[in-house]
């Protein structure tokens, strides 16, 4: 069960033999681990916080479930928890990107926003394939009033991952602040043509409302 769960494309399919796994053999560390893995990737946080806290019980020297119940726990609001999280894994494996993405976003529902800037940073530094830490970076610093920096940083995931709309949108946004009508059309335009998690219609809606 366990294998056949790791060898399935999305966590919807793989959760339920991962969970038979975990079940029939309650002290499986790495199957309890994947269980919670998939519950945060389905939005079962509840199940996602339980599950990891569990692995850590097993295997308390596991940094990604740190940062899994530092995720569940902050889709929760609760920032400290996730930040306390965070510091754990990095504790244990101190060029953990995930980690770093997570304490970023936790400093940015702080309201901290040069924390959370320095953490995008470090987190970006230790992994260049994921454009998560670019893009929230650039949403976080428009949130904050820092459309220089939110443009920096949507130029730079839009450059790297051209093919990733969530950084169109992003630039676009910081564009759209500073009143660079054309360059936030195209970006906009860019984003519905391209992939990954975009809301079509919200796009069409900042589309129509350039002028």
């Amino acid at each position: 069960n366990f294998d056949l769960a790791k060898n399935l494309s999305s966590p919807a399919e793989s959760l339920p033999y991962v969970e038979t796994a975990a079940r029939e053999r309650p002290t499986f560390a790495e199957a309890i681990a994947f269980r919670a893995i998939d519950y945060l990737a389905v939005g079962r946080i509840t199940d996602a916080q339980q599950s990891a806290a569990l692995a850590l019980k097993i295997d308390p020297q596991n940094p990604t479930m740190h940062v899994t119940l530092g995720r569940a726990v902050l889709a929760q609001g609760k920032v400290d928890d996730a930040i306390t999280e965070g510091k754990a894994a990095l504790a244990i494996l101190g060029n953990l990107a995930s980690a770093k993405l997570l304490l970023a976003d936790a400093y940015t529902k702080k309201g901290e926003i040069d924390l959370a800037v320095e953490n995008y940073q470090e987190a970006w530094g230790f992994d260049h394939l994921d454009p998560t830490s670019l893009v929230n970076a650039s949403v976080a610093c428009h949130a904050a009033g820092r459309d220089t920096s939110a443009r920096a940083f949507g130029l730079r995931a839009t450059q790297e991952f051209p093919n990733w709309g969530p950084g169109w949108v992003a630039l676009g946004d910081a564009r759209v602040a500073e009143k660079d009508i054309l360059g936030a059309r195209e970006a906009f335009t860019n984003a519905l043509k391209s992939q990954g998690p975009v809301d079509q219609a919200a796009v069409q809606k900042k589309l129509a409302a350039l002028h």
